[in-house]
């Protein structure tokens, strides 16, 4: 890690020029997620 040069910044506070981070993994996860559990559901109800 590059050691920061601007003194007046404290720990854990952000810099205007870093990005926020990204959703799309948990999206993705928590799609795939929810959408395998509904098809279980339905897969189950027709299987029936």
């Amino acid at each position: 890690m590059i050691p920061s040069t601007d003194t007046g910044s404290t720990v854990g506070q952000a810099r205007a020029d870093d990005q926020p981070p990204s959703i799309q993994l948990p999206g993705i996860l928590l799609g795939v997620g929810l959408g395998g559990f509904l098809d279980g559901i339905l897969l189950h109800q027709i299987l029936q």
